[in-house]
């Protein structure tokens, strides 16, 4: 109930505000979205980039003019994680109002200009069921649409040990899907930083569905983002065990064994008590009955 009365206020916001929104937004297939690498002019033409900020894509120009001071100082914090030894950025995020899925798995196979690339990335084996699912699925498009945009954003190079890291900002979901719900999700080329960035997208949702201003959900994520790759550098991409020291299980040993002792010295002194007391009852017998006598 907590989460479900802010998700009922913003999918309802968002049927009253649609109307005054750009009627035809600009859509992209994961293949022919412009890539900052090999297609920077019109990388930079299409996406609203803010100054200073230039791995930030609005591609819909959902930021106001005054956001950048705000994401800005976020991403000042944490800066020398987010840039390279080379003035390179680990970081890309894109902002979109909608992402538009293909409406068959015809158009798929067919099109090669906008989904070829697709079958030709090793790492997803696209067959027919993971096919029918790009297209009817939001979760599946989605989480496809970013590792095929990654590997166009990012050169591949392994001579850094951090990895790089893409979000995307989906704000009312997909173009079939009456109920403009957001999505964020976050692809990075390091499977050790997966279950962290779990938890960021889900509070990044959270962030969007409560209201909060799109360059303070931004800002956030930016620095959530940073302490994530802060961590994986310090830990040397280790994760992080949350378990209890060993000086303190030295103790709690040390605690236990010095209780036994007690016990052991205590029982000790009340067994050797014990006959004496019985030693002292008895002559104290005898005296009594050689007074009696």
């Amino acid at each position: 109930m907590k989460n479900l009365l802010p998700a009922v206020f913003y999918i309802f916001s968002k049927f009253v505000v649609r109307a005054v929104q750009t009627p035809n937004p600009l859509f992209f297939s994961p293949c022919t979205f412009p890539s900052p690498i090999y297609e920077p002019h019109q990388f930079r033409s299409y996406c609203n980039l803010m100054p200073h900020l230039p791995f930030i894509c609005d591609l819909h120009q959902q930021l106001g003019d005054s956001a950048s001071t705000v994401i800005l100082e976020a991403f000042e914090k944490l800066r020398s994680v987010l840039v390279r030894n080379d003035s390179s950025f680990a970081l890309g995020i894109l902002v979109v109002r909608q992402l538009a899925p293909p409406t068959s798995s015809s158009v798929v196979y067919s099109n090669k200009y906008e989904y070829g690339c697709l079958f030709e990335d090793e790492c997803v084996y696209m067959d027919a069921e993971k096919i029918q699912q790009f297209v009817i699925s939001a979760r599946t498009f989605i989480k496809i649409y970013a590792s095929t945009l990654y590997k166009r954003w990012f050169l591949e190079d392994t001579t850094y040990n951090q990895p790089n890291i893409l979000a995307i900002i989906i704000l009312d979901g997909l173009v079939n899907d009456v109920r403009k719900l957001p999505y964020v999700k976050i692809y990075t080329g390091d499977f050790r930083l997966l279950s962290s960035m779990f938890n960021i997208q889900s509070e990044c949702v959270n962030n969007i569905l409560q209201g909060w201003p799109l360059h303070m959900v931004i800002a956030d994520l930016i620095e959530q983002l940073g302490h994530s790759l802060r961590e994986f550098c310090l830990l040397n991409g280790d994760i992080r065990l949350h378990i209890v020291p060993s000086w303190a299980i030295q103790i709690f040993i040390l605690c236990i064994v010095v209780s036994f002792l007690a016990i052991f010295v205590e029982w000790y002194i009340v067994r050797r008590k014990i006959p004496y007391k019985r030693s002292v009852t008895d002559i104290r017998l005898q005296a009594d009955d050689l007074d009696k006598t």
